[in-house]
């Protein structure tokens, strides 16, 4: 199972994203967007997130759970919820 997540620094729900993975014995690969939107490689982060959405629009954090997107702490959250009670 792969698992990516796009967060960007100082997002508390980013950071309870992380912990919630962890705490699921998820391992995840992370890809971080900085917080200076002119930053060569924020921007090539950003392009490749909306590639991957197909949307111009940026929410973080998003998880990719294989080819899975969850966008948003409270979607992964009820995800993470039915996966546990086997739904």
């Amino acid at each position: 199972m792969k698992v990516e997540i796009y967060t960007m620094e100082n997002c508390g729900y980013c950071q309870e994203a992380k912990k919630l993975l962890s705490e699921n014995n998820y391992d995840y690969i992370e890809h971080v967007i900085n917080d200076n939107f002119d930053d060569v490689s924020s921007n090539a982060t950003i392009n490749q997130l909306q590639q991957r959405l197909n949307s111009d629009r940026l929410s973080v954090p998003v998880v990719f759970i294989d080819d899975i997107s969850i966008v948003g702490y409270v979607r992964l959250q009820d995800f993470m919820s039915k996966k546990n009670q086997g739904s």
